[in-house]
C-alpha cells in the first residue's frame, strides 16, 4: 500500500464515514470482553455458546458477531456520555435493542448494495485505510499499517468496507453534505432548502397563551353515587347463589340429572365437577350482585336465575364460553349505602358500564362555568365552582409535539395528551381573543379554555433554528431509515426476550 495514496483529496463522503480506527480494533477486543461481563451475561442456557437475538432475512444475529458487538459498544459508549448507567437493567437492554436495530440496518444496506451490482473498488478502501490510520496518528506512512498484524488488517479492511457500503447506501438516499449536514448545496441525494427552514420556523407562530379550568372526572361526588344507587338499587343486591361450572353442556346436563335423581347432592357435585371459574373452593358464587351475574348470563337466562326461590335450582345455563348450574341459597340482601364499600361498588359499576354518566354530569357543570365565566369573569367562575386557573406557557399549533417545534407546557398535568388530541387543538386555535371555548374532553378532564394572548416568535429563535434544523433532519433521516429495515417483516427480533430468559 502506497504512501502516494495519502495524497488524494478526501471527498465529503470520506470524511462523513464513520470509520474503525486502528484503537477501535483493540476496543472491538474489549468490547468482546466487556460484553461477556456486562449485566445480562448472555449464553447461561446455552452452555457457553452464543445467543441468538433475532434474524435478518433467517440469517441469525448472534451476540458475539462483531458487527453486533462493534454497534453494542457504540451504544455503551454512547449511554455513559449521556450519565446512564450501563448496568442499570432498563440502560442495558435498550443499548441492546438499538445495537441489534443498528445491526440490521446495516445488514440491509449491504444487501442492497449487492443486489444493485455496485462493488467497492480497492483504491477506495486503502484510501479508507489510510485515512483511519492517519486520523489515529496524525499522520500515515506505510509502516504504520504493515506493523499491523495480518488479524488486525483484516478486521480492519473488513471494517473500513462495511462503512464504505454503509456510506455509499446511505449517500445515495440522503447526499454527501460539503458541510457535515443538508444544505443546498449537498451533493445528490435529500436536500434543504433555503426556504425549508423559515417555512418550518413559521409553524412555531402563532403561539397562543391560555387560561385553563380543569373538571376531574375522577372527583364525582358521593351525593350522586348514592343518587344513583337509590334509583338503580336492584342492581347492587347481593345475592346467596351456589354455582357448579363446567366445560361443556353434555356435561352439565348429566350433572343436573343426577342432582335431580338424587344420585348426587349439589355440594358434593361442586367438589367432584366444577372448575371453580365463578366460585370459590367451596361454589359460592363469586360475582355476587345482581350486576355482575348479569355479565356472565345470557339475558333470557339472567331473568329466570334471578326468580329462583331458596333451595331451587336453575336449568343448565351458558356463562362465558362454560355450563353452568346455580342453586339459590337464601333471599337476596339490600345494600347499604350508607357504607363506603357500597359506594365503591356503585362507581366500580359506573365507570365501568355507564361512564357517560360521570362525562354528562362534568360536560353539564364545565357549560355551566363557561357561561358564568362570559358573564362576570373567568376568575369569577374559578373561585364560585372551586376550579384552580391554570396558566401553562404558550405553545404553537404542533401535532404530535414534534421536537423542531415548542411543544404543549408537559409541567401541565391537565394537558397530557393535547398534542394528539384533534378536538382539543381544533378547540383551542379557534378561539378568537379573550372567547371562552365550549367544554372539551381530554383525558379524565373536562377542560374550559379562555385564550388570552397571542403572540409571534421572536425572529431572534430562526438564528438558532436554522443552526439546528439540519441537524435534526439527519437525526429524522437516520431515524426512519433504520426503522424502516428494522421493522421489515424479514427481520426478527428477539433481544427483549433473549434478554429477559437470561435472567432467569
Amino acid at each position: 500500500m502506497s504512501s502516494n495514496a495519502s495524497q488524494k483529496t478526501e471527498t465529503p463522503k470520506h470524511r462523513k464515514s464513520n470509520f474503525v480506527t486502528v484503537g477501535s480494533i483493540i476496543i472491538l477486543v474489549l468490547a468482546a470482553i466487556s460484553f461477556i461481563f456486562l449485566p445480562g451475561m448472555f449464553g447461561g442456557k446455552n452452555m457457553g455458546q452464543p445467543d441468538i437475538l433475532g434474524y435478518y432475512r433467517k440469517e441469525p444475529v448472534k451476540t458475539n458477531d462483531e458487527l453486533f458487538i462493534r454497534h453494542l459498544e457504540q451504544q455503551i459508549e454512547q449511554s455513559r456520555q449521556y450519565g446512564m448507567d450501563i448496568n442499570e437493567p432498563g440502560n442495558y437492554m435498550s443499548a441492546l435493542y438499538e445495537a441489534f436495530n443498528a445491526t440490521v440496518t446495516q445488514k440491509a444496506f449491504a444487501y442492497e448494495v449487492k443486489k444493485s451490482g455496485y462493488i467497492v473498488p480497492e483504491s477506495a478502501i486503502s484510501r479508507a485505510i489510510i485515512n483511519t490510520i492517519t486520523q489515529q496518528k496524525g499522520s500515515y506512512s506505510p509502516k504504520d499499517y504493515n506493523q499491523l498484524s495480518n488479524s488486525d488488517k483484516l478486521k480492519l479492511r473488513n471494517s473500513v468496507l462495511e462503512d464504505l457500503i454503509h456510506g455509499q447506501y446511505y449517500d445515495d438516499f440522503f447526499g454527501a453534505h460539503p458541510y457535515g449536514y443538508p444544505t443546498e448545496n449537498s451533493l445528490f441525494g435529500l436536500k434543504v432548502s433555503s426556504k425549508e427552514v423559515p417555512f418550518a420556523f413559521n409553524m412555531n407562530s402563532p403561539e397562543r397563551s391560555f387560561e385553563i379550568a380543569a373538571f376531574n372526572m375522577s372527583n364525582y361526588p358521593n351525593e350522586e353515587l348514592v343518587k344513583f344507587a337509590n334509583e338503580h338499587a336492584s342492581l347492587f343486591k347481593t345475592l346467596n347463589f351456589e354455582i357448579i361450572t363446567v366445560s361443556t353442556k353434555a356435561e352439565a346436563e348429566k350433572i343436573a340429572k343426577r342432582i335431580a335423581n338424587n344420585e348426587i347432592t349439589f355440594d358434593d357435585a361442586v367438589n367432584e365437577y366444577s372448575n371453580k371459574n365463578f366460585s370459590d373452593a367451596n361454589g359460592i358464587l363469586a360475582n355476587n350482585t345482581v350486576y355482575k351475574l348479569k355479565k356472565i348470563l345470557r339475558e333470557e337466562d339472567f331473568e329466570e336465575v334471578l326468580k329462583l326461590g331458596v333451595d331451587s335450582l336453575s336449568g343448565v345455563v351458558e356463562t362465558g364460553s362454560f355450563f353452568s348450574i346455580l342453586k339459590c341459597c337464601d333471599t337476596a340482601k339490600e345494600a347499604n349505602f350508607d357504607s363506603p364499600e357500597a359506594l365503591d361498588a356503585v362507581y366500580s359499576y359506573i365507570t365501568s358500564e355507564e361512564p357517560k354518566i360521570i362525562e354528562d354530569y362534568f360536560m353539564a357543570k364545565a357549560r355551566d362555568f363557561a357561561a358564568d365565566a362570559a358573564v362576570t369573569s373567568f376568575d369569577a367562575a374559578c373561585a364560585k365552582y372551586g376550579v384552580a386557573k391554570q396558566t401553562p406557557t404558550a405553545f404553537p399549533l404542533n401535532y404530535a409535539s414534534n421536537n423542531m417545534l415548542k411543544t404543549v407546557d408537559s409541567d401541565t398535568a391537565v394537558l397530557a395528551g393535547a398534542s394528539t388530541n384533534e378536538n382539543f387543538l381544533k378547540t383551542a386555535f379557534s378561539l378568537k381573543l379573550n372567547e371562552i371555548s365550549s367544554p372539551v374532553m381530554l383525558r379524565n378532564n373536562i377542560l374550559v379554555l379562555k385564550l388570552v394572548e397571542e403572540t409571534n416568535v421572536e425572529e431572534e429563535l430562526l438564528t438558532s433554528m436554522a443552526f439546528f434544523y439540519p441537524i435534526n433532519a439527519m437525526r429524522f433521516d437516520s431515524s426512519t431509515i433504520t426503522n424502516h429495515f428494522s421493522t421489515a417483516d424479514y427481520v426478527k427480533n428477539d433481544v427483549i426476550s433473549v434478554y429477559l430468559s437470561s435472567l432467569d
